[in-house]
């Protein structure tokens, strides 16, 4: 399973390949070549000095990195709906769901499970409404998953 990696960059010094923002705008995750995630949390809006000077600032905070995919991610999605959940899809074969777990320092990533095992790499996923998932491999065929209500 993931763990936690030192470090908000961790192994993505060569940079980040995609990210993503939640639902409602609120965090951000993304993934480096290494098969690493990301994720920052905002702390909200602030609004200039002066009445109507129309400057906002904004400040995020990064999370620590998760660890997980031991090739790289090809692609993340967040459940549609509300955030709940993150999907990951890698080339080392695996598509990962990662929840979160409020902490006494915000929020902490967890890999909670993995909806599809495949044989080849994974390239392309998509969460679907209603809690389904389309995934895409090097076999060049896309399939869709139900996530069983077991893991609801």
């Amino acid at each position: 399973a993931g763990g936690i990696l030192g470090g908000p960059i961790g192994s993505s010094l060569s940079g980040f390949v995609d990210a993503t923002f939640s639902p409602d705008g609120n965090s951000i995750a993304g993934h480096g070549y290494g098969g690493s995630l990301h994720f920052w949390s905002s702390s909200g809006r602030k609004h200039g000095c002066g009445e109507g000077d129309g400057i906002e600032s904004e400040r995020w905070s990064a999370g620590p990195c998760l660890t997980g995919h031991f090739r790289g991610v090809s692609g993340i999605s967040w459940e549609v709906s509300h955030g709940q959940y993150l999907l990951s899809a890698g080339l080392d074969q695996t598509c990962r769901l990662w929840t979160s777990v409020p902490s006494e320092t915000g929020v902490t990533w967890h890999e909670a499970g993995r909806p599809q095992v495949h044989g080849f790499d994974l390239n392309a996923l998509a969460c679907l409404p209603e809690h389904r998932l389309a995934s895409g491999a090097d076999e060049k065929v896309t399939r869709i998953f139900e996530a069983p209500k077991a893991t609801l």
